[in-house]
């Protein structure tokens, strides 16, 4: 490691300066909100006063979504320690179900991502929910649910899948039509009650039931129930389904529409789909039925469940499914690539930081995609051709673009249908953030790591070189984009209004609060009904600071601490509690593990 010069004071960037003040110059810009489109890999740039409404549009329908006066992370927070402790108590946790409990539990925010596929282009609503009090809980059902979701029969893990199940069809009469299905806003019109029922019913039916159905029935209510989340400083609840965004999400919505699917098809006497594919909340069916007998068919579930309503398209020719082109050719289906029409083809850009390996494997990626995905070898060809034309737009030399082609082409399809094996290794993740003297630092642990194996004490816990991989740095996205909205455009502590509140008088509005190590920078508007926060009290006269945190709003908390600052007074005799010290709220508690002392 000492061959390597480290200079703590050395800055490398892939930005010239004036791309940095470009860049930081359109990140304090209050009028626009920059999203990726919900499909199609676009970058929209949304005005922020249509972004709102957009937002208060979808949030007050009382259907789906109810206003809360304040935030409920905290009490969520308790709700979910007394219950995971209850069931801990009872021996239907183990003890070490405590590590369910989030220590330091954030409150979610709701995004909207633009369907520009669209009419009007509505919002798609996903609950960022990073560290939110139930984080644990969902992501450990999910692991119970998501094996479950592949045993339902119309289950179809993703294209591929699809592929193989469309490659082995063959229609039994001289009809022939596929059909479409999609269901309006499935997550969100879920009724937790029917949903709830619809898990108990595939975890009774679990080889091993530990824990026990009841138990998992009560922590998904907590997911479901335990929602809150926030936009533009107000407070929300979803008071039905579970949100887009929670990990658990899809296996839910899965199971739920698995579980109508069975009610439906053992009630149901008419003529059947033969073939019955489903992704999540999209259907594709092929029948040899005739079109009155496929409209009654339709009709009898667009009607089974008054909360599930269905969207669907017939052809006799030819429709899209996922990124599939469905056409009906003699007996069975041939299939090829689709593209939405607002697809942007943003692959990565050749000239983007990332390891040389990773950017000439995608043109491979994307033709083997191809090879899948077109039936016909002559289709093959002709998307490729368009393929490489999407390449030469993101900047990808034609040598890379035709060895990727090339090693497609001489793949067979019924080859690139099969799905590879994922190779299991104990070997030690070695992570690093790349950047290209990176690749220094990866030959040296290499080179010496013998040192280790070598070692008696060290021998058997290194046995294997590490794996080395990278991750990639943060990019403009990352800089640019944002969960959460704020309808107020200054940051800062702000007076709350009312002229009998005690708190107002002393409140100052300062863009940071200097310390003696730092300075930190107020991101965020509080006021002083703002809860859970981090506040600073300075002393005007001593320039002392005085950092607290409370989980009430500062009016509720400062009736407590007055007497405090009244003792403060008494140090400066001839100085007036109004005029020797202000108050500054810094940040949200729940920001605390990252706040930096000052």
């Amino acid at each position: 490691m000492n061959k390597l010069k480290f200079n703590r004071n050395t800055k490398f960037s892939n930005l010239s300066s004036g791309e940095w003040s470009a860049l930081k110059s359109l990140k304090k810009r209050k009028d626009i909100v920059i999203e990726a489109a919900d499909k199609g890999g676009a970058v929209v740039v949304w005005q922020a006063d249509l972004y709102q409404k957009e937002a208060l549009r979808q949030l007050s329908d009382t259907s789906f979504y109810a206003k809360v006066d304040k935030d409920l992370a905290l009490i969520n927070q308790n709700i979910v320690k007394n219950t995971i402790s209850d069931l801990i108590a009872k021996q239907e946790l183990p003890a070490t179900a405590k590590n369910l409990i989030i220590t330091t539990p954030r409150t979610s925010c709701i995004y909207f991502l633009p369907k520009i596929h669209k009419p009007n282009n509505p919002g798609q609503p996903i609950v960022s929910a990073c560290s939110c009090p139930t984080e644990l809980i969902f992501s450990c059902l999910d692991k119970i649910m998501a094996p479950i979701v592949k045993t339902l029969p119309s289950y179809s893990k993703d294209s591929q899948h699809a592929l193989e199940i469309f490659r082995d069809f063959s229609f039994l009469d001289q009809n022939k039509l596929i059909f479409t299905m999609d269901i309006t806003s499935l997550y969100t019109v879920i009724p937790n009650d029917e949903g709830l029922r619809a898990l108990k019913h595939f975890f009774d039916q679990r080889t091993v039931k530990e824990p026990s159905s009841e138990t998992l029935l009560r922590l998904a209510e907590l997911v479901l129930t335990l929602n809150c989340f926030s936009f533009g400083g107000s407070y929300y609840k979803q008071t039905n389904g579970v949100a887009m965004g929670t990990k658990m999400g899809p296996s839910y919505a899965n199971l739920f529409v698995g579980f109508i699917e069975h009610q439906f098809f053992s009630q149901y006497h008419g003529p059947k789909p033969e073939l019955y594919g489903r992704y999540i909340d999209d259907y594709i069916r092929a029948t040899s039925s005739t079109k009155e007998e496929l409209t009654q068919f339709i009709t009898a579930v667009n009607s089974f469940h008054p909360a599930l309503k269905y969207t669907r398209e017939i052809s006799d020719t030819s429709l899209a499914f996922l990124d599939i082109k469905i056409s009906i050719e003699g007996n069975g289906l041939c299939t090829s690539v689709y593209y939405k029409p607002t697809d942007s083809h943003s692959y990565l850009l050749y000239s983007s930081s990332h390891p040389s390996h990773v950017k000439n494997s995608i043109p491979f990626s994307q033709f083997l995609r191809l090879r899948r995905l077109c039936s016909d070898d002559s289709d093959f060809s002709e998307k490729s051709e368009a393929m490489c034309q999407f390449f030469d737009k993101r900047g990808y030399p034609v040598s890379v673009v035709q060895a990727g082609y090339h090693r497609a082409q001489q793949i067979y399809r019924q080859a690139a249908l099969q799905t590879a094996e994922k190779e299991n290794t104990d070997r030690i993740p070695f992570t690093l953030t790349f950047h290209p003297h990176n690749h220094a630092v990866e030959s040296i642990i290499l080179k010496n790591f013998k040192l280790l194996q070598n070692d008696s004490e060290t021998g058997t816990i290194f046995s294997q070189p590490p794996l080395i991989s990278f991750k990639r740095d943060k990019n403009i996205d990352n800089f640019l984009v944002r969960s959460s909205f704020q309808t107020n455009d200054q940051s800062g502590t702000f007076k709350c209004a009312p002229s009998r509140c005690k708190t107002c008088p002393f409140i100052r509005n300062v863009e940071k609060i200097s310390g003696p190590k730092r300075s930190i920078k107020i991101i965020d508007h509080f006021t002083c009904t703002s809860a859970n926060v981090i506040y600073c009290i300075t002393c005007t006269y001593c320039n002392k600071l005085y950092i607290g945190e409370t989980e009430d709003d500062w009016v509720t908390d400062s009736e407590n601490t007055f007497a405090m600052w009244k003792e403060m007074t008494r140090t400066h005799p001839n100085q007036s509690l109004d005029t020797l010290i202000f108050l500054i709220i810094l940040n949200s508690i729940w920001q605390f593990a990252a706040f930096p002392y000052i």
